[in-house]
């Protein structure tokens, strides 16, 4: 099982050392997937996916996935009719063609086309992305609830979101009294 976690927001990330909190949430996440691990900082965002490789054991499909124009994304799950789904976009819409469904929906997303599948998609998934140059953050999950997705808003302006309710907890700022 994958797991992920990202803050997003100038002030989140400044006081937050990538190293020490991927420590952290490598030792969180020790039941979920050993196949790669990885942070990846930004001035606007911090994202840490743990992967557990099933179908797709090729390097390519590591997350956090970004890009050159600083977009970022972060999966867990599976989406089992993306094969049939990257058929009804034209060819030219991806700079490589994906060989995955986290790969997929990255270019999906990239180019602003996820109202088009989002009703499409079947399997099982949760997913957050974000793009400071476009200002845009989006983020969702699978009808049935299979994956999880927790967030919360740190200060009331700087959400966060994780695979796990605890893992939330891990930044400094988030209010752990009742």
């Amino acid at each position: 099982m994958c797991r992920f976690w990202i803050t997003i927001g100038n002030d989140s990330v400044k006081d937050l050392d990538s190293l020490i909190l991927k420590k952290k949430l490598d030792g969180l996440y020790l039941d979920a997937g050993p196949d790669y691990q990885n942070i990846h900082k930004t001035n606007t965002c911090i994202a840490y996916h743990s992967r557990l490789a099933i179908q797709d054991l090729s390097s390519s499909s590591n997350q956090p996935i970004t890009n050159d124009e600083g977009d970022i994304f972060v999966f867990n799950g599976e989406i089992f009719n993306w094969p049939e789904l990257v058929k009804s976009f034209p060819r030219e819409l991806f700079s490589t063609f994906p060989k995955s469904d986290s790969q997929f929906l990255f270019s999906i997303l990239v180019n602003n086309h996820f109202e088009k599948i989002s009703k499409k998609l079947r399997g099982f998934f949760s997913f957050v992305f974000y793009s400071p140059k476009n200002k845009l953050l989006s983020y969702s999950r699978d009808y049935l609830g299979i994956k999880p997705l927790y967030f919360s808003i740190i200060e009331n302006k700087f959400p966060i979101f994780a695979s796990t309710a605890e893992s939330i907890l891990l930044h400094p700022r988030i209010n752990q009294s009742i």
